[in-house]
């Protein structure tokens, strides 16, 4: 079916016209009405344009903030570095002052091997003009400090990059001892580090308070009981069985050096069996006291026995210290095994287990090694040209003394040293380097002529050959006893450098168990026959011991109070340094 649409009809021009003035019309109203919504649309544009104003301002203020913020972070990181150079610098000038030994060392003088522990012997100087490693100190003018003592500023003030620090330092430091004996001990300097950054867009300063701890650790040989060189012809180091009580040092010569310690050989860290020894009884009492520490929560005496080995081979058998025992008043164990090899086999009560702590490159002492003088900065070709420059060759070279001995004294006009004998009572007096070639002491006397040679004073006997004692060998007084002066110069402390061999031969009518109480250095080596006791310190490239075991028994003090004269001639000690505890004051 088709549908069928309505026809249109067509619209008159005049209806047009009425339809478009009719539009018209409208258009005025509609004109009204678009105004309007054309006013609330600029309203809501103009607050637009105030909102992206408000936000673009508030975006440029939180920039401003950031790069303030930014810039200050880079200046205070910046002072923080310039602070933290200036906390390592002060610890680097105390190394380096340290390492001069003594030349020119402000630092080395006051806190040297006879400084401690009789610091009232040596009062801390006057700091104002001293230099610390180039360094000079100037009093920093502090009203009031938050540490005791003075505080100084150190060095002037000095400029890394675009910023600057300076560094102050409160004298005098603090000194305490490690261990029990003192020989070894610990140094603390308050120091304040301050950093500068004025070049950045903001200046900041950091300032850096910190308490710095230096070790001084005396490695000394006459820090030992024994201490053993390369060994005999670069082999072995020792040839039968030792008692060592207190620290013991081997360094061997690499290669073929072998230190063989039987299972007669032991080590302690007290004096146990030292009056009980045969010949000593009373004579213990003219050895100093041990030191105390506190143990295990026990106040113990304790000789700070450490066993260390370097460059040999060990063929360990022995004991090294014994089991702790609560309730006892000296140390058992000791205080560390240190070796660069594992060490196996045997009995081994140490505290500590580890590797060789000294310096890797510390050889044996040897009297052709060359030698600075810590006093004079003068240089040797020799430890021994230093020595025969040094010293007071008597006349007729040897030094032989028997019961039949007339009485002697003989003085150097220089000063370098003397030594004179009393045959009455048997009494051999020594001060400074006395210089022989050959030493013989007792031989040829009974035991019922001459048991004894006694000694007085402080010095050394250098023989540029050989040396043979047959008799006891010990201070008339007290050994190592307390002098008057402040360098801790003592009594009855002898020494005895020998170029190549010393014998302590002991015969049927000589002691037994002779006693000697003496530093003693053979460079080539020292044999004991007869279980001799020796107090004091042996040092020697080799050892040999035909009347096992020879008993060794060191004294702490020797360590800061050997006679001047023994090799190496100056002490031998580890620097470490380390900050105690530091922080940033606001």
């Amino acid at each position: 079916m088709v549908p069928v649409f309505p026809k249109l009809g067509r619209v008159s021009p005049s209806a047009r016209r009425g339809q478009t003035a009719g539009q018209g019309s409208c258009r005025t109203r509609d004109s009204a009405g678009n105004g309007s919504d054309s006013g609330f649309a600029l309203l809501v544009t103009l607050l637009a344009l105030f909102v992206v104003s408000l936000l673009g301002a508030t975006l440029q203020k939180i920039g401003e903030v950031d790069v303030a913020v930014s810039a200050h972070y880079r200046s205070s990181t910046s002072a923080l570095y310039l602070a933290d150079s200036a906390l390592e610098s002060t610890i680097d000038d105390f190394r380096q002052d340290w390492a001069a030994q003594g030349v020119q060392s402000w630092f080395y003088e006051w806190v040297d091997r006879r400084s401690w522990p009789a610091a009232a012997k040596n009062p801390f100087p006057d700091p104002l003009g001293v230099v610390i490693n180039g360094s000079g100190l100037v009093d920093a003018g502090l009203a009031a400090t938050p540490y005791p003592g003075t505080a100084y500023e150190l060095g002037d003030t000095t400029t890394l990059g675009s910023g600057s620090f300076k560094r102050l330092v409160w004298l005098p430091p603090t000194v305490s001892p490690l261990g029990a004996n003192g020989s070894s001990y610990r140094v603390e300097v308050q120091t304040r580090a301050i950093g500068t950054q004025p070049e950045i867009a903001a200046p900041a300063e950091i300032t850096l308070d910190a308490r710095v701890s230096i070790e001084v650790r005396n490695s000394s040989p006459y820090n030992n009981a024994l201490m053993l060189g390369p060994g005999n012809n670069g082999g072995d180091m020792l040839a039968g069985d030792v008692l060592v009580a207190g620290p013991f040092h081997g360094i061997g010569g690499g290669g073929g050096s072998d230190l063989d310690w039987g299972v007669g050989s032991s080590q302690q860290n007290n004096y146990d069996g030292l009056a009980a020894a045969t010949g000593i009884g009373a004579l213990a009492s003219k050895v100093p006291g041990l030191g105390t520490l506190d143990f295990n929560g026990e106040v113990v005496g304790s000789l700070d026995s450490t066993w260390r080995l370097r460059n040999a081979t060990p063929i360990f058998n022995g004991r090294i210290g014994a089991v702790d025992l609560t309730g006892n008043t000296v140390k058992e164990t000791v205080d560390a095994l240190l070796s660069d090899v594992p060490i196996t086999g045997g009995t081994i009560n140490a505290d500590v287990t580890a590797d060789y702590d000294l310096d890797p490159t510390t050889t044996f002492p040897s009297l052709s090694d060359p030698y600075v003088d810590p006093d004079t900065g003068t240089s040797w070709g020799s430890y021994s040209f230093w020595l025969s420059q040094n010293s007071y060759l008597i006349p007729g070279d040897d030094l032989d003394i028997d019961h039949n001995t007339a009485s002697f004294s003989y003085t150097d006009a220089t000063g370098k040293g003397s030594i004179s004998w009393d045959q009455a009572s048997q009494l051999l007096t020594i001060d400074g380097i006395v210089r022989v070639t050959d030493i013989h002491l007792g031989h040829g006397s009974k035991m019922s002529e001459m048991p004894t040679v006694y000694y007085a004073g402080t010095g050394v006997i250098y023989s540029t050959g050989d040396a043979r004692i047959h008799k006891n060998l010990y201070p008339a007084g007290q050994y190592l006893e307390d002098g008057a002066d402040a360098d801790l110069e003592v009594d009855g402390n002898l020494g005895l450098v020998v170029t190549h061999d010393a014998t302590f031969h002991y015969g049927n009518d000589d002691p037994t168990e002779p006693i000697v109480m003496a530093s003693i250095y053979a460079e080539d080596s020292i044999e004991f026959s007869g279980a001799p006791n020796v107090v004091g310190a042996v040092v020697t490239g080799y050892l040999k011991v035909n009347d096992s075991p020879a008993k060794i028994w060191h004294v702490p003090r020797l360590g800061i109070t050997y006679p001047v004269g023994m090799p190496p001639g100056q002490p031998l000690t580890e620097l470490g340094g380390a900050l105690v505890d530091w922080f940033q004051r606001r």
